[in-house]
């Protein structure tokens, strides 16, 4: 751990067992329908006609990748590789 931090909120197993029952769930929702399955709006919904499962899954890998872009592009960036090699070369 570094000097100043604190221990982790959640265990590695912890994490590992929370993300497999979020899996299960989605599944669980997911399986039993078709692709071509229209989605129900709830009472708010003031928008275009709903998706279908195929479009909103695909929203939710879109998400996903674009959160795993986000986080992993911060500690790749240039500006993160240029403050480490703020030195001259000699």
């Amino acid at each position: 751990m570094v000097a100043g931090t604190s221990p982790p909120a959640e265990t590695l197993v912890e994490l590992v067992a929370a993300l497999h029952a979020q899996a299960a769930r989605r599944r669980a929702v997911v399986e039993p329908g078709d692709l071509a399955d229209i989605g129900q709006p709830g009472e708010g919904w003031d928008g275009a006609g709903p998706a279908a499962l195929e479009r909103v899954l695909f929203h939710l890998v879109q998400g996903y990748a674009a959160t795993s872009a986000t986080s992993t592009s911060s500690a790749s960036s240039p500006a993160a590789s240029s403050e480490s090699n703020d030195q001259a070369p000699r």
